[in-house]
């Protein structure tokens, strides 16, 4: 004799995905759309330093850089890029051991998008090769329904995340 009954079955959680440590509202693997502005080497700078000496940078150059529409994905292993219309690179991804800052524009400048004004952020990473430089990648926000903040929050707590590590 057989009985029918319903059986529900709950998704296991990640034990590699330290829930507690996600900001409100954000999901592992969460992804928004920003315009990627250009990387600068801040040397031995990180922090709100090396972000306000890129965008210094970048703004006083005789042409400012070409905007390029991106996907950036963080994961607790790290931040990818995409870039959508693959103008620039196809994919490049920044492995969490190697991030050491993220944070808004110190100065608050902002990059002018299409009539309106878009808040630039930016991380900082090692560079690539071995070297003890960093590099600061900038950003401006692109939709206002995916505001800097999010990535920002998410990106810092992958860096808590490798602190506790």
């Amino acid at each position: 004799m057989f009985l029918l009954c319903r059986t529900d079955v709950m998704p296991r959680e990640d034990p590699n995905v330290n829930t507690s440590a996600q900001p409100d509202g954000l999901r592992p693997g969460a992804a928004c759309n920003f315009l990627y502005l250009n990387s600068v080497n801040t040397e031995t700078l990180t922090g709100p330093c090396a972000v306000e000496k890129a965008v210094s940078m970048s703004l006083e150059k005789e042409t400012l850089p070409s905007p390029t529409i991106v996907n950036l994905k963080v994961s607790p292993k790290g931040v990818t890029l995409t870039d959508v219309q693959r103008k620039l690179f196809f994919r490049r991804h920044y492995p969490a051991h190697l991030l050491s800052h993220c944070g808004e524009d110190p100065k608050s400048r902002t990059w002018q998008k299409e009539g309106r004004k878009a808040r630039i952020f930016g991380f900082v990473a090692k560079g690539g090769d071995a070297t003890t430089e960093n590099v600061c990648h900038l950003f401006a926000e692109y939709d206002s329904l995916q505001p800097p903040s999010v990535a920002i929050e998410h990106i810092r707590a992958i860096l808590g995340l490798q602190s506790l590590q």
